[in-house]
């Protein structure tokens, strides 16, 4: 394994989207949310937390496959949650797509991408980069908003 790969996969950066950005994640993962903060996490694995409702706070987490099929997790009560703080490996042809509440507050959606995505969104200026071809649906999000992760090609 080469030093630039090790660095990517151990790096953890967030950074804001914007609404055009991720309207094809939305519409198949939380399609009746209304709030206006949206974020892209570039993490290996990601930890479930606050599944279920305690003082106003919780975190709801649904996936995306490169496939564009789209995954929720069932949560079962909070005295037998097996799901509640398991951190699991975040597959390179999946998203995990999360929408928080704290407080009664909403915090927004943080979409959970593995790594090996960010060299694509990252020019050298550090500041979020969405290609054209990515945002009119032709490769990160698929031909009609089917296909939801990026497919891996260079370029």
């Amino acid at each position: 394994m080469n030093w630039e790969v090790l660095q990517i996969q151990d790096a953890k950066e967030k950074m804001k989207l914007n609404k055009a950005q991720v309207k094809p994640i939305l519409e198949k993962t939380f399609p009746d949310y209304k709030g206006r903060k949206y974020s892209i996490e570039f993490v290996p694995t990601v930890t479930f937390y606050d599944t279920n409702w305690g003082g106003g706070t919780r975190n709801v987490y649904r996936f995306v496959r490169s496939d564009g099929a789209v995954g929720c997790m069932n949560i079962p009560a909070p005295w037998i949650n097996v799901i509640e703080g398991r951190t699991v490996d975040i597959p390179v042809d999946v998203l995990v797509v999360k929408h928080a509440v704290f407080c009664g507050q909403d915090l927004g959606i943080t979409i959970y991408a593995n790594p090996v995505h960010m060299p694509k969104w990252l020019p050298e200026g550090g500041k979020l980069n969405v290609p054209e071809d990515e945002l009119d649906g032709s490769d990160w999000y698929g031909e009609r908003g089917s296909r939801m992760v990026h497919s891996g090609r260079s370029g």
